[in-house]
């Protein structure tokens, strides 16, 4: 060591080992012990003295390591207790002077290897298991007006990188690049009421973020690949896909102006989507992710408590999405039998996607039913109420009849053995209103026998069968239907429904109340 100057070669520490602990205090607001040990120092140290002025004492330290390191942590109050074992910690060519000499803040390389760490996330009751973290980086203080720092993490197999400048006027920017970053970690920690788990799927990305003040706002392009994610207990995945790619979004926030996210493109390549109803009538998105009835009281009583405070406004701009070769797998469980039909080579693009009031979104879908029909839909809706304000064209064609077999039998009491279906529907709602128009043609329809324990109204299919076919084996019929999507009794399927059933039951009973008037028994008779 030199006059004003003090350098280490090497600092070692083995096996240390840190306790934590923040008790339950009685009387005053409860500390943690480092927080305690650090008062009582100050306590103890005498006044400052004033010194005439001298030259910084220039510190260096070439190696500084801490070797199987123990941490013990324990909130008392939280009911908190983890620990982290043999971890260690590498410092190099530390120093609070630059190359010119100079003492302007602090410079050097660190690195900090956790090993395996497995914690449970305050307020969530969910743990998060990592085999492999470790990060590293450097500390760049060399001018008085910003601090840079390099922070890079590995996970397991992933890596993010990020650098970071802070300056004198309490702003930071940053860049962030994540590579092959796995999300079986981390799916579990999706707020559903069932767990759920990821087979596989990685994440790449590379963004810009901005802070200052309260404003703060985040750029880049996010790659989600091979997703694979299972609901745990299912004998099949929930949701699947090759690549989910989100290009040139832009994400900003401010108390002033509120939140903005717009992307670019949305693009989900190969997604396998399952859609099921269980045998109470609840689809599985529904089972898992409804909410409470208790948690949906206690949110209006907050916001009844604090009617001041409403949150920012939220406004979305996305330009296009796409979903490329999908599928969509559906099942109805509560059916007798059990219904079950596909739409493969699934694609949709959806343009002008935003929550603006007055704005709709363009909407294009085409795929394959049920192995050899058609389906295609085209029109607008508002995103941010689709249900009161659309204007959509659906056109089915060459469905096979005994694919949709188990509704049939679960609405109409009767099998279908062969015959195909074309049906051209038109919904348009607006402001709730709802007007729509379905034409439904079939081809050369077969019926099998009745449902014998059949609970239902029985309708008179056969018959009407026989005499709304033409010549051809062709059943043309268009169906109207209007009604307000505000009502609660509202369902569009139990309009068309109930609308299939009048018409099936009037053809049938036609030539009877024609018979009856002839013969002037139509009062008689109840026709």
């Amino acid at each position: 060591m030199v006059l004003g100057e003090l350098g280490f070669a090497e600092i070692l520490l083995e096996e240390p080992k840190l306790y934590l602990v923040k008790p339950i205090a009685k009387s005053s607001e409860s500390q943690w012990n480092w927080q305690a040990f650090i008062a009582s120092v100050n306590q103890s140290l005498p006044p400052p003295q004033p010194e005439k002025q001298t030259n910084p004492l220039k510190v260096s330290v070439q190696k500084f390591i801490i070797g199987n390191a123990t941490l013990s942590l324990l909130d008392v109050g939280s009911k908190i207790q983890e620990e982290l074992k043999s971890f260690s910690i590498q410092l190099a060519n530390i120093a609070n002077y630059d190359k010119s000499g100079e003492v302007n803040g602090v410079v050097g390389q660190y690195g900090l290897n956790l090993g395996a760490i497995q914690f449970r996330l305050p307020g969530l009751n969910k743990r998060i298991s990592l085999k492999q973290v470790a990060v590293k980086g450097a500390l760049d203080n060399s001018g008085t007006e910003s601090l840079g720092a390099q922070v890079d993490f590995e996970l397991d197999d992933g890596r993010i990188f990020t650098h970071w400048d802070l300056r004198a006027d309490k702003s930071i920017s940053g860049k962030i690049r994540i590579e092959n970053l796995a999300l079986e970690p981390f799916i579990p920690l999706l707020p559903a009421n069932h767990e759920l788990r990821a087979k596989s799927g990685s994440v790449q990305s590379e963004s810009v973020i901005d802070i200052k003040g309260d404003a703060f706002s985040i750029a880049g392009d996010l790659h989600l690949n091979d997703l694979d994610i299972w609901e745990a207990g299912q004998q099949h995945a929930l949701l699947t896909w090759k690549a989910g790619d989100v290009n040139q979004f832009n994400f900003r926030h401010s108390k002033a102006l509120g939140s903005k996210l717009s992307v670019e493109a949305l693009v989900v390549s190969q997604p396998v989507f399952r859609f099921e109803i269980d045998e109470k009538g609840f689809s599985n998105f529904r089972r898992l992710f409804s909410k409470s009835v208790n948690s949906e009281l206690t949110q209006v009583g907050d916001q009844e408590d604090s009617p001041s405070s409403s949150p920012a406004q939220f406004q979305m701009d996305m330009k296009t999405i796409k979903l490329r070769d999908g599928e969509v797998l559906f099942a109805d469980l509560a059916m007798r039998p059990q219904f079950h039909v596909d739409i493969r080579r699934f694609n949709a693009t959806v343009r002008s996607v935003s929550n603006a009031p007055g704005k709709s979104s363009s909407i294009d879908i085409d795929g394959v039913v049920a192995k050899s029909g058609s389906m295609r839909a085209k029109g607008q809706a508002s995103f941010d109420d689709p249900r009161r304000n659309n204007d959509l064209t659906l056109n089915f064609k060459d469905l096979p009849l005994n694919a949709f077999n188990p509704a049939v039998m679960t609405f109409a009491g009767h099998q279908i053995t062969g015959g195909r279906l074309n049906l051209n529907l038109h919904y348009q709602a607006k402001d709730g209103e709802l007007k729509g128009s379905n034409q439904i043609v079939i081809k050369k329809v077969e019926l099998g026998g009745e449902v014998s324990d059949f609970q239902g109204k029985k309708l008179p299919l056969g018959l009407a069968i026989a005499l709304l076919e033409d010549s051809d084996d062709t059943i043309d019929v268009t169906i109207n239907i209007a009604g307000n999507v505000d009502a609660p009794e509202f369902s569009a399927s139990g309009l068309v429904w109930q609308a299939i059933s009048n018409v099936l039951t009037n053809v049938a009973t036609a030539p009877f109340r024609a018979l009856g008037a002839l013969l002037g028994m139509g009062r008689l008779v109840g026709f």
